[in-house]
């Protein structure tokens, strides 16, 4: 079911009304609208739903707390990919939203969340929820406008993992976490399939390169990694320790000296493939 929003109550009465049995929903705002509204819908209408794309809608953190709050009303989600237009304050009609996440979700295969603001709710909402997603195959958040991150919401937003998930694919980027990486590092032993990690944009130094560089080693099987747009100077030379590599992004990491270094040592090892220009995103 596609729906291009222009009038979103009007939508959302089509809604209730055709998608008891649906399984796929799209939908796509003309203009930002609020979220609420469509979560309201979801404990009585959409009970067999596999997968859930959502764009342009206001994601202030209780809209965002308010989605992911009622994914225990979806028991048979595999996929939710929203795009959000981040608001600088809660939207008038979204009301204060229980963010205990006193729920598990167990089909849940790809999630992925764009365009929002890493806020202590949200990131205490994320924590206490991915740890039980024991499907979670893919998990990308990307934040919006370099939000900036602290120690405390990187804690609450990694530090929770306890047991292995079947992750293949993680995105983090976008956000400014300068000085916070280390839950996020220390959390990538859970993830023993991992075979592509992106990091863009994350205004990460040379000491957190290290240290992720560090937790890498337990990935064995990792291909793919992604550090575009984070200021790693010389310690960027390090990477060639990770011996399987086969496509490496790169772009403004550090001098072009420190990265024909890297790429010539890969070449010779002829372990992998550096690319220093993104030619696409994965």
């Amino acid at each position: 079911m596609v729906c291009k929003l222009r009038k979103w109550r009007r939508c959302l009465v089509d809604l209730t009304k055709h998608c008891l049995c649906a399984s796929y929903i799209y939908m796509v705002s003309a203009e930002a609208v609020c979220l609420a509204p469509l979560t309201k819908t979801f404990r009585f209408f959409l009970p067999n739903l596999s997968d859930l794309y959502l764009g342009r809608l206001n994601m202030d953190e209780h809209n965002l707390c308010h989605l992911l709050e009622s994914l225990r009303f979806i028991p048979n989600l595999m996929i939710l990919s929203v795009q959000g237009k981040p608001l600088s304050r809660a939207h008038c009609c979204t009301a204060d939203v229980n963010t205990a996440a006193d729920f598990t979700h167990k089909t849940l295969r790809r999630l992925k969340l764009s365009g929002i603001i890493l806020t202590p709710a949200v990131a205490a909402f994320l924590g206490r929820l991915l740890p039980e997603m024991s499907s979670l195959e893919t998990l990308e958040l990307t934040g919006a406008n370099g939000n900036t991150v602290q120690a405390e919401e990187m804690e609450a937003l990694f530090g929770g993992f306890n047991k292995t998930l079947p992750l293949c694919v993680l995105t983090f980027r976008g956000f400014s976490v300068r000085g916070c990486l280390a839950p996020l590092a220390k959390s990538l032993h859970f993830f023993p399939n991992l075979n592509a990690l992106d990091l863009d944009k994350l205004n990460m130094d040379e000491s957190e390169l290290r240290g992720l560089l560090e937790s890498l080693r337990c990935i064995p099987n990792l291909k793919i990694l992604h550090l575009s747009g984070n200021p790693l100077g010389h310690a960027v030379t390090s990477i060639v320790q990770l011996p399987k590599l086969e496509y490496l992004f790169m772009e403004r990491t550090g001098s072009e000296e420190d990265l024909n270094f890297v790429e010539k040592t890969i070449e010779q090892a002829k372990r992998g493939i550096i690319v220093l220009t993104p030619l696409y995103y994965w």
